[in-house]
């Protein structure tokens, strides 16, 4: 694939307009999630990647449910208060 350079323009609500051949090389559509990364290291240069669904609830129910981890986070900030 060839690289591609493209400027676009951030309007009042800080939204773009992904171009149409950046939307075909990431495979994105309408509706398609997108992470934008921006390291410390280098704050003037960002990374666009997709979101694949596949990646959706990969790690859910990985600490159980709703009510063990809230309870394992009441313990924890309990345990804030002892010190």
């Amino acid at each position: 694939m060839r690289s591609i350079d493209v400027e676009v323009r951030l309007r009042a609500k800080n939204q773009l307009t992904l171009p149409i051949e950046v939307a075909h090389a990431l495979e994105v559509g309408p509706g398609d999630r997108l992470v934008v990364e921006v390291s410390e290291d280098d704050p003037g240069r960002a990374v666009v990647r997709p979101v694949r669904d596949s990646y959706y609830g990969v790690l859910a129910g990985m600490w159980g449910g709703h009510e063990e981890i809230l309870a394992f986070v009441r313990g924890e900030q309990a345990s804030w208060e002892d010190d």
